[in-house]
C-alpha cells in the first residue's frame, strides 16, 4: 500500500498534462518522469512549466531529509522567497476510504504516518516565514484488526491490479482538483499579505 503515493503522483502527472489550472488555462506540458541525480540518491522527477513533481527515493520513515533538500533546492532554483512558492506532500493515509483524496493543513496530526513525522521533524514552518505548505492524502483504507502487526502487514502489502487501475484512472484528477483549490487559496493569501504600496 505504501506505493500508493508514487502511483498517485504518476496519475497526477497525466492529469496535469491533460488538465487545466486554477485560472482555467491549460496546464499541458508536464513531461514524463525521468531520473534526477542532483541529490545523493537518484529520484524520479517531472519538471514542467508550472509543477515540479518528485518521487522520494528514500525509505518512507526517513523521507524528511529528502523533502527538506527538495524544498531548499526549489527556492534556490527559482530565486524567490518562501511565500512565492508552494510545497505539497502527497501521501497515503489509513483511516480513509481507498481512493478518497483530502487536503490536510500543514502541521495537523500525522495520524501515525512515520513519513509525515519525519518530514515535520526536518522541515519546520518557523524556518521559512510565509511559506505555503500543505499535504494531500490518498486513502488506502485499513484492515478491521487493530493489531499493530496486522496493520503493518496490510500497509506493506502490494496493491491489487484493480486498486492500481483505480489510482491510475481516478486519483490523479482528484489530486489536481485539490492542487487547484490550494493554488487559488494561496494566491488570495499572497495578495492579501502584499504591502499596499507593492500593488
Amino acid at each position: 500500500m505504501h506505493s500508493t503515493g508514487h502511483l498517485a503522483l504518476l496519475s497526477l502527472q497525466k492529469a496535469i498534462k491533460n488538465g487545466a489550472d486554477a485560472s482555467g488555462a491549460s496546464s499541458s506540458g508536464q513531461p514524463d518522469f525521468s531520473p534526477y541525480k542532483r541529490w545523493k540518491k537518484t529520484c524520479q522527477a517531472s519538471t514542467g512549466p508550472k509543477y515540479t513533481l518528485l518521487q522520494s527515493p528514500t525509505l518512507m520513515n526517513v523521507s524528511g531529509d529528502f523533502v527538506r533538500w527538495a524544498w531548499n533546492e526549489a527556492l534556490k532554483g527559482h530565486g524567490v522567497p518562501p511565500s512565492d512558492l508552494g510545497l505539497v506532500v502527497l501521501h497515503d493515509e489509513l483511516e480513509t476510504r481507498f481512493g478518497v483524496v483530502r487536503t490536510r493543513q500543514w502541521g495537523t496530526s500525522h495520524r501515525g504516518h512515520n513519513g509525515i513525522k519525519s518530514i515535520y521533524q526536518k522541515l519546520q514552518i518557523k524556518d521559512y516565514p510565509g511559506a505555503r505548505w500543505a499535504r494531500i492524502s490518498v486513502g488506502i483504507d485499513r484492515p478491521e484488526s487493530r493489531d499493530p502487526e496486522e496493520v503493518a502487514d496490510y500497509v506493506l502489502s502490494p496493491l491489487t491490479d484493480q486498486q492500481k487501475r483505480a489510482i491510475d484512472t481516478e486519483v490523479g484528477s482528484r489530486v489536481l482538483e485539490s492542487l487547484n483549490q490550494l493554488e487559488a487559496l494561496w494566491r488570495q493569501q499572497h495578495d492579501k499579505d502584499m504591502p499596499k504600496d507593492a500593488t
